[in-house]
């Protein structure tokens, strides 16, 4: 376990110019090198081909349409009312379900039986039909999920390297002044893009990793950084026992879908699909997931946590596996990257209900406040509360910088492919699947929703900027 409280500051590195044709040569190196998993070469070979065409993109400064405006303010500010303690003051238990599309869930694609424990709980929750995140990578997306701000959209993970690098109040910090405990647990190494430091900077008090299990034997690897997520639950166990009943918010963010979905054999695997083998690796991954959850759940209830504790499950992005030429999530700027599964489940007020209209990542730290009973006004963060967002567009951006951006409105989907590609338009009441390109008979409501993408992303851009520069400059 890591605690918080005597982090000392980070001195920035500077980058040796043969590192980038070093990094890129051991890629191309892996690349040669058979499967360790017996995934297939022709996969593993797009896995490097990813590694190396996001080279050049890790070290790059996105300053395009930035002003550098001083005197701008900076990017939010939260002011949140507390209420007075009530029955909806509950616990909260927030899942994060790694690389899940919905399409992997049982959920939202009946014809898969691959998440049985979530499709039962969906029946006693609210599932939220069209939830998208705000950037499908994970250390960005869990910043949206937990903060309800959207990151800054440049590659750099300035989030976790910048102490303090987080211009909101994230959900943990503020329920930190509500008197409520917390803790962040993954059975993945705390190393991975520094999320010891976009832990801490969310305002987490614990966090509990790979390195803090204590006994590893008998759990299987669940890619090339973490063991299968079974092996934090004797850590969330004995934490929830440490905190004697005091009102806690634990996030758990789940590892074994990640590629290179090895699916440990705990519970089994299943022939899920006949087309590709990695698909089905990965199908089995999420199918374990399930079991996870089921086990956390059952935990809660032995420990008498259930029926006073709020569960959300979010994933931080989906997984593409070239139906539209892109594997992965990076720069899936498409639904299998970008939709998402969403369920809030309360055990006390058991209740089904599907939410149609369109909502961010950015959403769903407001929504949630709401429903434990605190008074969030309208410039309290940057989302909104769900029942409050009628047609308020939903923005998404690729991880690489001028890569992918998208904006939803209503039915009608607009992608900006920074001129690597031609841009296309989808209307989602025929096209769920975005097959059709319709822009060529909607060129007007697509100017117009360029234009908002545009300006969306330019506002980020300066705000980071100079947020950024400031909390350097108090750094050194």
């Amino acid at each position: 376990m890591l605690k918080f409280a005597s982090f000392t500051k980070c001195k920035r590195l500077s980058i040796h110019p043969l590192i980038i044709p070093s990094i890129a040569t051991i890629a191309i190196i892996i690349s040669l090198l058979p499967s360790l998993n017996n995934s297939g070469k022709s996969y593993n070979q797009s896995f490097s081909f990813n590694i190396i065409s996001s080279i050049p993109y890790l070290f790059i400064e996105d300053n395009s349409n930035s002003k550098m405006d001083y005197d701008s303010p900076l990017p939010y500010e939260v002011k949140i009312i507390a209420v007075e303690p009530n029955e909806k003051n509950k616990n909260l238990v927030i899942i994060i379900l790694e690389s899940t599309s919905t399409t992997a869930t049982s959920v939202y694609n009946p014809s898969l039986n691959t998440t049985p424990f979530l499709l039962e709980l969906s029946t006693k929750s609210e599932v939220f039909e069209n939830a998208y995140t705000v950037v499908p990578h994970t250390s960005k997306a869990i910043m949206a999920i937990l903060c309800g701000v959207t990151p800054g959209l440049y590659q750099a993970i300035k989030e976790a390297d910048i102490i303090d690098g987080i211009p909101s109040s994230c959900i943990s910090e503020f329920l930190a002044k509500q008197n409520y405990q917390s803790a962040f647990f993954t059975s993945g190494t705390a190393d991975f893009e520094n999320h010891t430091g976009l832990v801490r900077n969310m305002g987490y008090q614990s966090l509990f990793s790979l390195e803090s299990i204590q006994n590893k034997e008998g759990y299987e690897a669940a890619n090339y950084f973490g063991l299968e997520d079974d092996a934090i639950l004797p850590e969330s166990a004995k934490w929830l026992d440490s905190i004697h009943g005091e009102k806690f918010i634990a996030t758990y963010l789940t590892l074994t879908p990640h590629h290179q979905y090895l699916a440990p054999t705990r519970y089994g695997r299943y022939q899920f699909s006949q087309s590709k083998e990695v698909y089905n690796r990965y199908l089995n991954s999420v199918h374990y997931q399930d079991y996870f959850i089921k086990n956390l759940i059952n935990q809660y209830k032995e420990k008498g946590l259930y029926d006073d504790t709020l569960f959300v499950f979010v994933a931080d992005h989906g997984q593409g596996f070239g139906e539209h030429g892109r594997n992965m999530h990076d720069t899936v700027i498409y639904n299998e990257g970008i939709k998402i599964p969403l369920l809030i489940h309360n055990p006390s007020n058991l209740q089904l209900t599907k939410n149609i209209s369109n909502i961010s990542t950015i959403d769903i730290v407001p929504t949630v406040l709401d429903k434990m009973g605190y008074n969030i006004t309208k410039d309290s963060y940057e989302g909104t509360i769900y029942k409050e967002r009628g047609n308020t567009p939903v923005y998404s951006h690729c991880w690489r910088a001028r890569a992918c951006m998208s904006m939803i409105k209503g039915h009608y989907k607009y992608i900006h492919h920074f001129d690597t590609k031609p841009d296309e338009m989808f209307n989602f009441e025929i096209d769920r699947k975005e097959k059709t390109n319709i822009i060529a008979n909607h060129r007007e409501r697509a100017s117009s929703m360029k234009k908002s993408l545009i300006q969306w992303r330019s506002l980020n851009l300066d705000s980071y900027n100079q947020f950024n520069l400031i909390k350097l400059s108090k750094e050194e």
